[in-house]
C-alpha cells in the first residue's frame, strides 16, 4: 500500500516561504505603480486646470508655489543679464547643454525670480561657455510657474559655484544661489512661454508625468506576480512525493 508523508523538508519551506514574498513584494509594486498613475493623472488635470486660469501679475509667496504650480504669470521688469545661471547636464533630442537661468527683477517684487528661457547646446570644450546676450533688459515676461528639476542623489562637491558669471551649477539651490546673487531670490522658476523672443529651445513637457506607463509598468508587476504563483503550484504538483513507502 501507498503512504505519501505530506510533508517538506528546511529547503523546501524556505522557498515557499521566498515565493510566497517575492509574490506579495510584486503585488505590491503593481498597486503602488497603480497610485503612481493616478497621480500623474490628478498632475496633469491640474496642468489644465491652471493654464486655464488668467494669468497672475504679481510673484505668489514660496508657500503658495506649490499650490499654483502650471499658473501662468505675465510681469513688468528688468532682467539681471550680467549674472545668469546654466543649469548644467540637460539633454535635448540627445545633445547636453545648459538650461539658461536669468534673474528678473520684476516690479514692486522685493525678490527676483528666475526666468527659465530654454535649453542652449554646450560646446565639445566644456570650458567654453555658451554665449548669453540679451537684446533689451526691460521686459515683459511671460510664462508658468514651476520648481526646480529635482536631482535625487547630490555627489559631494555638485552644490559648489564658479566664481565668475555666468554661474554653471548641477542644481538650483535658492538659498545659496541668492548669497551668490547678492539678493533674495524667490524659491521657483518661470518657464517662458515658446513663443517669446531672448530665449532659446523651449520645449517645455511635463517630463516623467505619463499615467499610461505607470499603468504598463503595474501590469508587468501583476503579469510577474501571476506568473510566479502559476509557475510555483505547478512545480509543487509535479514535484515526486517524498515518504513513499510500499
Amino acid at each position: 500500500m501507498t503512504k505519501i508523508s505530506g510533508k517538506y523538508n528546511v529547503k523546501q519551506r524556505w522557498a515557499i516561504v521566498l515565493v510566497l514574498l517575492l509574490v506579495a513584494l510584486f503585488v505590491r509594486l503593481g498597486f503602488w505603480q497603480l497610485s503612481r498613475a493616478e497621480e500623474k493623472r490628478a498632475l496633469l488635470a491640474a496642468n489644465s486646470e491652471r493654464a486655464a486660469q488668467p494669468p497672475l501679475t504679481r510673484l505668489p509667496g514660496d508657500e503658495q508655489a506649490e499650490p499654483l504650480r502650471y499658473r501662468k504669470v505675465r510681469l513688468m521688469g528688468y532682467y539681471d543679464a550680467a549674472r545668469q545661471v546654466l543649469l548644467d547636464n540637460q539633454v535635448y533630442n540627445g545633445r547636453v547643454g545648459y538650461q539658461v537661468l536669468t534673474p528678473l527683477i520684476a516690479s514692486g517684487e522685493p525678490c527676483a525670480v528666475l526666468i527659465n528661457r530654454g535649453w542652449v547646446p554646450a560646446s565639445p570644450m566644456r570650458s567654453q561657455l555658451p554665449e548669453l546676450p540679451m537684446n533689451q533688459l526691460d521686459a515683459q515676461v511671460e510664462g508658468r510657474i514651476d520648481h526646480f528639476q529635482s536631482t535625487g542623489w547630490r555627489l559631494q562637491g555638485a552644490d559648489a559655484l564658479d566664481s565668475n558669471f555666468p554661474v554653471v551649477a548641477q542644481y538650483v539651490d535658492a538659498e545659496q544661489l541668492s548669497k551668490r546673487l547678492g539678493y533674495c531670490l524667490k524659491s521657483y522658476q518661470i518657464l517662458m512661454v515658446p513663443e517669446a523672443g531672448e530665449g532659446y529651445v523651449r520645449d517645455w513637457k511635463m517630463q516623467h508625468i505619463d499615467p499610461d506607463k505607470s499603468l504598463g509598468y503595474a501590469v508587468q508587476w501583476f503579469a510577474l506576480a501571476l506568473g510566479l504563483a502559476g509557475y510555483s503550484v505547478w512545480v509543487a504538483l509535479r514535484r515526486p512525493t517524498d515518504g513513499i513507502n510500499q
